[in-house]
């Protein structure tokens, strides 16, 4: 008898320490669940912040390599002055003329046709001396430019009697400047329907004029007639500008740390991410324990009176 009042005694009190552990093991594991679901709520209000960087950078990359890229396909010479531009050393390159302007695609023809939209365009007639030294001493190739402190300004069309509408007036473009240059590689070269509509422009009573159809026949104003073969010219203007030519130069340099930005911006998401998971997992196994803690404490409560009372009294 004396026995099983002791056996009885010890489990009382180890069932008492073991209440104790769970009584105190549970408030700690709400604390610590609370904790993690304030990161858990901090770590997704971040992550709209991050993807708004990288939706930012995405953009403002894209726009530097097409600035980089020109856009279109581009010879060699172009190529070559365009590097020079993205490498700083001659900053006063404005850009190939044609990219630098948008046309209705049912000029496309007339314009390729008829007017020279691979001029480069610089700031300074000194930039164009300079270009030109490296393009001699790298032996690429010929190169023509318009600059823009020597170019003649745009005239509009009111100041000349025409029988049609000018080619030149069809151009959209931003910078009064740089009117002045498809002002120069256009001039007055009229547009027409057809050919016969342009043969009338050039040889009206008037005076002769230069002319050009949608079709790609160009009637000089000697009375020559090139074109309206099979084969057409195309393609010496898109319909906007292909360079913004409001914005800095990006160099190479400060793409490749655009590029480098972004990786570490999409890690840094990555990262969050896993953050994100783990501290739900870690949130539903802490509520799935604290549940069956408090079930146990429950229990222990219960056999701890059974124990004291006897079980008749339950």
């Amino acid at each position: 008898m004396h026995d099983s009042i002791k056996a009885a005694e010890k489990t009382v009190a180890d069932n008492a320490e073991k209440k104790n552990q769970l009584e105190n093991s549970i408030p700690e594991m709400e604390e610590a669940l609370r904790e993690r679901q304030i990161e858990v709520e901090k770590m997704k209000n971040e992550r709209p912040n991050i993807q708004t960087k990288i939706e930012q950078l995405s953009s403002k990359l894209a726009d530097a390599q097409q600035e980089e890229g020109g856009g279109r396909s581009r010879g060699k010479v172009l190529d070559y002055v365009m590097n020079l531009k993205s490498k700083k050393i001659v900053p006063g390159v404005v850009g190939r003329l044609g990219d630098l302007g948008g046309i209705d695609q049912r000029y496309d023809v007339a314009l390729s046709s008829s007017c020279d939209m691979d001029y480069i365009v610089v700031e300074r007639a000194a930039d164009a001396t300079k270009i030109l030294e490296y393009v001699k001493r790298d032996k690429v190739g010929a190169v023509r430019f318009f600059a823009l402190d020597k170019v003649r300004p745009f005239a509009p069309a009111d100041q000349f009697n025409l029988p049609g509408p000018r080619l030149v007036d069809q151009i959209r473009c931003d910078r009064e400047d740089l009117m002045g240059c498809f002002f120069q590689a256009c001039g007055n070269t009229l547009v027409a329907r057809n050919s016969e509509e342009a043969e009338r422009f050039a040889f009206n009573s008037g005076g002769r004029h230069r002319a050009v159809s949608l079709d790609g026949v160009l009637v000089e104003s000697s009375g020559a007639m090139t074109g309206g073969g099979g084969r057409k010219q195309s393609g010496a203007m898109g319909e906007k500008p292909q360079i913004n030519v409001r914005k800095e130069t990006v160099s190479e340099d400060e793409i490749n740390e655009m590029n480098n930005a972004l990786n570490d911006f999409r890690q840094e998401l990555r990262d969050l991410d896993s953050q994100i998971r783990e501290a739900n997992g870690f949130i539903a196994r802490t509520t799935k324990e604290i549940a069956k803690n408090k079930v146990k404490e429950s229990l222990k409560t219960h056999f701890h009176l059974i124990t004291l009372v006897g079980p008749s009294a339950a």
